[in-house]
């Protein structure tokens, strides 16, 4: 039986493994449509609709200015606007308030893992910190964030974003619990920048129901004994 079949709670009770509690952070400050047509915001929408089937919690946390930001996100996707606020560079917030993280770190426990996507600078950098300094495991999905940066042989486009990526970003990214890659030209510049990263290579691929949406490291790791 698939999750489609309603059988989504079988998946645990077979392989001892906890539910997770995901919480999924798109840093957006301006959106000039709805999200229904965002790129970005389907694939995680797809991601988190998979998850829900398969039983874990999983949840859409848009960081974001524009008050109709979560207009065309379908009522069965669980999800929660945060202004961003703060001192900013070029438009983009350079930091997340303490009260803010409290707000998305509501209830989390040692099953909850933030994954950050698009990793978009400067926040991302200042978001990684403050998961890290409280302790909350967090993982990374660039989904092209970085192409910009370098070309296909590796030389360096644009001097400035790439020095950032290396001294800000890097130890951002070596942190994760796991930093996604699409491609292996991703993937390198991951290593490039954060040599020791713990990179998942998984390129994209059409969404299934009951299809396991993470790589390992993002799992529990199954109970033993009674406890």
């Amino acid at each position: 039986m698939s999750p489609a079949d309603g059988s989504a709670g079988l998946a645990f009770e077979d392989t001892g493994l906890r539910p997770l509690d995901l919480r999924h952070v798109v840093i957006q400050p301006a959106i000039a449509h709805p999200s229904s047509a965002n790129g970005l915001h389907n694939v995680v929408r797809c991601l988190i609709a998979e998850q829900r089937a398969m039983g874990d919690d999983a949840r859409l946390f848009l960081f974001s200015d524009d008050p109709d930001a979560l207009t065309g996100i379908p009522a069965d996707c669980p999800a929660q606007r945060f202004p961003l606020g703060g001192p900013r560079l070029s438009g983009r917030s350079l930091t997340i308030a303490g009260a803010t993280l409290d707000r998305l770190l509501d209830g989390a426990g040692p099953d909850t893992v933030v994954h950050i996507h698009g990793a978009v600078k400067p926040l991302f950098a200042a978001l990684a910190r403050g998961l890290h300094r409280r302790g909350v495991a967090y993982g990374v999905t660039l989904h092209g964030q970085c192409s910009h940066v370098y070309d296909g042989a590796g030389r360096v486009r644009r001097r400035l974003p790439a020095a950032w990526l290396r001294v800000v970003d890097g130890p951002a990214l070596a942190r994760a619990r796991f930093v996604h890659a699409i491609t292996e030209d991703e993937a390198a510049i991951v290593r490039r920048v954060a040599p020791g990263a713990a990179i998942r290579l998984l390129p994209n691929t059409p969404g299934r129901r009951g299809a396991a949406a993470f790589p390992p490291p993002f799992r529990a790791p199954p109970r033993t004994g009674t406890g």
